[in-house]
């Protein structure tokens, strides 16, 4: 597309400008003639049922599954998008012993459900693991009990590290939740083994910084992890 100055001469249109990607501008627009401009109105649809039915749409496969489990426990029905996610949770609740946990403290039910369908319980039961730990560690005595030639370390890596990372389960949850849509799989697979970790070392500083880093910056934290060969226990001992 091309964004800049429409001339018209004559029978002729020319349009100058700089190429630009399909996307959005945000700017100021300058109307030089009201009388050839026509503006549709449009109403935006922001009810529940429309913004479910719109994340669904972006998830195919979610949305498969959706009609499946759906289909299974209520044959014959037609139902709502919203109803066929109250279904999903009552299904995955009546599970799962952790999933009410992590639904109550989420900030985007819809992306919990979404990783689930794609990564199973374990999906719930790492982000039960990696929450319960907030409000339990302090990031900032890590910080500042760490050896100095450990956190220089750390900073040649570029590690990004949040103080107040760990303020509550929910922030944890929304945190672990776009780490994995940011990271996909390989961010996914780090989270579990930072839990496992985390159970099995609970006091370990530098287990609670990768648990920090990972959750501040989970793409810099996974790049830094590749460079240092993959191995998370070599990468944070």
């Amino acid at each position: 597309g091309f964004w800049g100055v429409i001339i018209v001469s004559s029978k002729r249109i020319e349009l100058k400008g700089i190429p630009v990607s399909p996307g959005i501008i945000i700017g100021k627009a300058h109307l030089v003639d009201r009388s050839k401009v026509k503006v549709p109105l449009r109403k935006i649809d922001d009810t529940p049922e429309y913004t479910i039915k719109r994340s669904l749409k972006r998830n195919s496969t979610f949305s498969r599954k959706l009609d499946d489990i759906s289909k299974k426990l209520k044959p014959g029905k037609i139902l709502t998008a919203k109803e066929k996610l109250k279904i999903y949770a009552k299904d995955l609740v009546s599970r799962n012993k952790n999933a009410l946990d992590v639904l109550n403290n989420s900030r985007n039910v819809l992306d919990v459900f979404y990783l689930h369908s794609k990564y199973g319980d374990e999906f719930i039961n790492t982000a039960k693991s990696l929450s319960d730990v907030a409000g339990k560690i302090k990031i900032k005595e890590a910080i500042e009990s760490i050896p100095p030639k450990s956190l220089e370390k750390l900073k040649k890596l570029g590690a990004k590290i949040d103080p107040n990372i760990a303020i509550s389960k929910e922030e944890v949850i929304d945190r672990f939740t776009k780490a994995i849509k940011y990271t996909g799989r390989a961010g996914y697979k780090v989270g579990k083994e930072l839990a496992l970790l985390i159970k099995k070392y609970p006091k370990s500083t530098a287990v609670l910084l990768a648990y920090a880093w990972y959750l501040s910056d989970p793409v810099g934290f996974l790049e830094a992890l590749r460079k240092a060969g993959g191995s998370l226990s070599d990468f944070i001992s």
